[in-house]
């Protein structure tokens, strides 16, 4: 960051630089340390007021701004003007919130300069070309594409720079036109210059194809230059063919040719000369110069043909007379004739007719004199300055500022008319050398300015500066028109205005109350809004709704809306009315309204007191009668001073008042309706609440009744077994007792009789007496392990049952959860279409804990029977992906004194829909007598009602499911 080549800073949400690279901390002139902990407005105070709404945009929308160009005055560099674009990001904290603003600047100042000299350049190009007599100037890139294009022949040639800039040369020219320039314009971008003659709309140019370079001296474009030598070339055409053609060209000049010999005597003139005197050329020839002047003309022709004979050449201005004897300006430039040996033989005059440019002249010099009479005599202020001073006004600028004669403004700058500074804190001097050099720039430039008269007395002025150039010199003509008289029109206009705005301002709280009658049918909310907004219309201190209370014992007065100043008591409440014919009371008893300018002149003491208690100075009250025959006061109090009320507020509050009796009336009609219907709805809600509890009690008597006869069937089924069961177990030792002593017994005798009769031998092969002694120990051992196993199976039998256990007692819950797993081992084992079901036991050292042990089995069977069936629906997907098929157990001490039991199964998961009617009655996802719906609606029953738990369900689609279990370890007592 601190090596970056552009200025990089973070601010945090205050606009305080947190953090900034060398780069930019160079660009403020400063160290990265002197800006840390400082805002953007103590470091650049010029562009604080363009970033910082930037910034509170981007805090706000928490969106980046991208590319925002500045320019702003470097305080510690005063006069040198930065230009910057920076891209600006919002920092954001893990909750989302903007906490800061990154930004990235990159200074700009160069490439503004070189766009400024771009465009100097390009006004310089475009000068040139429209100062280029008959031609034009063609600037084009590498591409040959016109980028510039500028002359006063394009338009003879149909040709425009809109057509042309944008465009190549096969885009605007023709293809055999293109074929003969294009080599040259190829030859420019090579670094040459070429000269040619080409012919364009049967006119002939010659044109100067260059090549154009930057500032690293690389080819970046090529300059035609064409000159229209139609002319030229017609006139060479003449001369090379013929004398007699070059007399031609003498004959048809526009200016005049005149040749006299040593005596003054006329030797030639063509036929533009003779047409200015009026004659024709024969009847010059041979004529006296002096034939066509007055005797003032030929004193100073004398004089002039005397300096021929010096051999002095002049060009001058002389008035010649015609034949008809009007006057024929003309511009005359003349050369002496000499022989071989130097002397005067005659003389040449070149005559161009000035005489329109005479009577040109002198009607400008009548314009001027009427402008100088309409100078002086306007009523508009009217001087004249230059770049520095003043150096002319009119009379009326004299009226206008108090003076009483020119020379007291003449080489004053025009901005010691005014005072030291403007309304807007600026120096008047500097501001109004500003506006000048801003009337240069535009042309024209008009502003609002605040002038000095002579007695000191200051007054607005409208200011109009007009750029006037004269040779090098450049000039302001100022317009000076007092608006004094407009700023006053204006002022009115503005009160006028403001009192139509407080009308229709009173005219929108009507509406709005009347809306607030059509939209809201909440009393309090009428109320409430109709005091708010008149209190704000009306600028009000106090505004307040009452209720007159007669029939409660006393009479009262009940304030229950308010709007106030923060500062002021609340007025909301109760107040006792101590006799009913108070001047209040009778007031709004008889539908009177209280008017009130000032409390303390009001008649009634009683009434004057209790206003004066609250500081209360004016008073206006209307009353409010419903057809309920409720009676109510809307009241406006002012207490910072007294105030009068005026007819046309009296007029918005009975209107008001009006609508908000109309409110009252429907508000109350609408309460008497939601009333009936509350009751109604309540009815409903009773009558629903009983079927269903009556739906829950049928549930249980029949699950209860189902549960007690298969819990009666078990241990019935238990009793049977454990007899019979009993006695096998019972002989099992001693048969294994006596077993173990015969076959030692035997043993012993093949140890004495080692060689028996063949009888025996084959008695003993027959039998498989060997095998027999191997076999006989392992089929007892084998029995005893069955009897263990159906001791097991009817211990668990009678612990499910738990028919002994009927009341709340202390358990181990785990042998709940063991003795039903046992039950269903069945279920659990592998067969012949799916593999096992892997019982995962993560079970915790858990207390013994107090429950109803019967009906907690209960759930645990529910929930495992349904966790195997929806570990079977994926049978499928096991043999597809190789998925085990799982039922997961956990059993914790939670930190809220409870016990948690979790069964997760590896199934297809429940969708959100299922898992909303989980656990009502009879909903079952199960096929058509493979569930009842009862299950869970049971089981949440047991651990919600029962024993104050909770039996919650989560699962993923696609994961599985988990039911868990939570229970107090000790129940609580009712």
């Amino acid at each position: 960051m601190q090596e970056a080549p552009a200025g990089i800073c973070i601010f945090d949400s205050q606009l305080r630089y947190v953090q900034i690279n060398q780069f930019l901390a160079q660009i403020n002139c400063l160290t990265p340390a002197e800006h840390l902990g400082k805002t953007l407005r103590e470091i650049m105070p010029s562009l604080a007021p363009i970033i910082e709404p930037l910034y509170d945009e981007i805090l706000r929308t928490k969106t980046p701004l991208i590319n925002i160009e500045t320019s702003a005055e470097n305080p510690r560099r005063p006069g040198v003007v930065l230009h910057m674009t920076g891209s600006y990001f919002p920092l954001l904290d893990k909750d989302g919130e903007a906490i800061g603003i990154g930004a990235l600047v990159i200074d700009i100042s160069d490439r503004k300069k070189a766009e400024a000299a771009l465009e100097k350049s390009e006004q310089l190009y475009r000068t040139m070309a429209s100062n280029i007599p008959n031609g034009a100037v063609m600037l084009f890139d590498t591409e040959m594409r016109y980028t510039l294009v500028e002359g006063t022949e394009l338009a003879k040639m149909g040709l425009s720079k809109e057509l042309m800039e944008g465009r190549t040369i096969w885009e605007v020219f023709e293809s055999d036109f293109c074929s003969a320039i294009e080599p040259n314009y190829r030859a420019a971008l090579a670094g040459e210059t070429v000269v040619s003659e080409f012919t364009y709309c049967d006119r002939i140019y010659l044109g100067y194809t260059l090549p154009v370079r930057n500032e690293r001296q690389e080819i970046s474009g090529g300059l035609l230059m064409a000159q229209n030598i139609t002319d030229r070339h017609v006139a060479e055409e003449a001369l090379r063919e013929s004398e007699e053609k070059y007399r031609c060209i003498v004959e048809t000049a526009d200016e005049g040719i005149w040749t006299i010999d040593a005596e003054g005597k006329t030797t030639f003139v063509n036929q533009t000369m003779a047409d200015m005197l009026g004659c024709s050329v024969q009847e010059t020839i041979g004529q006296s110069l002096f034939a066509f002047m007055d005797a003032e003309g030929m004193a100073i022709a004398e004089a002039n043909l005397n300096r021929r004979r010096e051999g002095i050449n002049e060009k001058h201005d002389f008035k010649f007379l015609r034949r008809d004897g009007s006057d024929l300006w003309a511009m005359v430039s003349t050369n002496a004739f000499s022989d071989k040996e130097g002397r005067y033989v005659g003389a040449l005059a070149m005559v161009a007719d000035i005489t329109a440019r005479k009577q040109t002249e002198a009607a400008l010099k009548h314009s001027e004199a009427k402008f100088r009479s309409l100078y002086e005599l306007t009523t508009i202020a009217v001087f004249m300055s230059d770049e520095n001073s003043i150096y002319d006004v009119n009379n009326a600028t004299l009226k206008l500022f108090g003076y009483t004669c020119k020379e007291q403004f003449i080489g004053n700058h025009p901005g010691k008319l005014s005072p030291p500074f403007q309304p807007n804190g600026r120096d008047s001097s500097t501001l109004a050398s500003e506006m000048m050099d801003l009337a240069f720039e535009r042309g024209n430039h008009r502003f609002d300015w605040l002038h000095q008269r002579s007695d000191g007395t200051e007054f607005p002025a409208e200011v109009v500066l007009t750029a006037i150039e004269v040779g090098n010199q450049k000039h302001i003509q100022a317009v000076v028109q007092d608006l004094t008289d407009r700023k006053v029109a204006e002022e009115t206009l503005v009160r006028s205005e403001q009192a139509l705005r407080q009308q229709a301002q009173r005219e929108q709280l009507l509406n709005q109350i009347a809306n607030q009658i059509r939209n809201s049918l909440d009393l309090d909310t009428i109320l409430a809004t109709a005091v708010q907004e008149i209190r704000n219309l009306m600028q009000l201190d106090w505004c307040v709704f009452i209720w007159y209370r007669p029939n409660s014992n006393p009479p009262k007065w009940e304030i229950v809306c308010e709007a106030k100043n923060a500062d002021l008591p609340s007025l909301l409440g109760t107040y006792a009315v101590d006799d009913k014919s108070s001047a209040a009371v009778q007031q709004i008893l008889g539908r009177k309204i209280m008017r009130v300018d000032d409390v303390s002149l009001f008649e009634d003491v009683e009434v004057r007191a209790i206003f004066q208690l609250f500081k209360i100075n004016s008073v206006l009250s209307l009353p409010v009668h419903t057809a309920s025959g409720d009676i109510g006061t809307i009241s406006c109090y002012q207490a910072v001073s007294a105030r009068h009320w005026s007819d046309s507020e009296v007029e918005l509050m009975q209107a008001v008042t009006a609508q908000i009796a109309i409110a009252i009336d429907h508000a109350e009609l609408y309460t008497q309706t939601r009333t009936a219907a509350e009751l109604a709805r309540a009815q409903t809600q009773h009558l629903e609440q009983t079927l269903h509890q009556l739906q829950r009690t049928q549930t249980k008597l029949i699950q209860s009744e189902k549960m007690s006869s298969l819990g009666q069937l078990v241990a019935g089924v238990a009793h049977e077994i454990n007899n019979p069961v009993n006695f096998i177990y019972g002989n099992l030792s001693y048969t294994s007792e006596y077993t173990q002593n015969l076959l030692k017994m035997l043993q012993l005798y093949e140890q004495e009789y080692p060689q028996p009769p063949v009888t025996i031998l084959e008695a003993r092969e027959d039998f498989e007496i060997d095998y027999l002694i191997e076999d006989l120990p392992k089929m007892i051992s084998s029995m005893k392990a069955g009897a263990d196993r159906i001791r097991d199976i009817v211990l668990s039998l009678r612990t499910f049952s738990r028919l002994d256990e009927a009341e709340m007692k202390q358990v181990d819950i785990h042998e709940g959860i063991e003795s039903t797993l046992l039950i269903l081992q069945n279920r659990l084992k592998n067969k012949p279409d799916r593999p096992p079901i892997n019982i995962v036991k993560e079970y915790g050292n858990l207390p013994l804990v107090e429950c109803y042990p019967g009906q907690l089995n209960q759930v645990f069977m529910n929930l495992l029977t349904n966790a195997i069936d929806a570990v079977e629906m994926e049978i499928d997907h096991f043999a597809r992906t190789g998925k085990n098929l799982t039922i997961t157990i956990r059993t914790e001490v939670t930190d809220n004194n409870c016990v948690a039991m979790r069964i997760t199964d590896s199934g297809p998961g429940i969708s959100e829909d299922v898992k909303q009617r989980l656990f009502d009655p009879f909903f079952t996802t199960k096929p058509v007598g493979k569930g009842t719906g009862l299950g869970l609606a049971i089981s949440h029953s047991i651990v919600v009602e029962k024993h104050g738990g909770q039996l919650f369900c989560n699962s993923v689609v696609g994961e599985g499911t988990e039911f868990a279990i939570e229970i107090p370890l000790r129940q609580k007592r009712n």
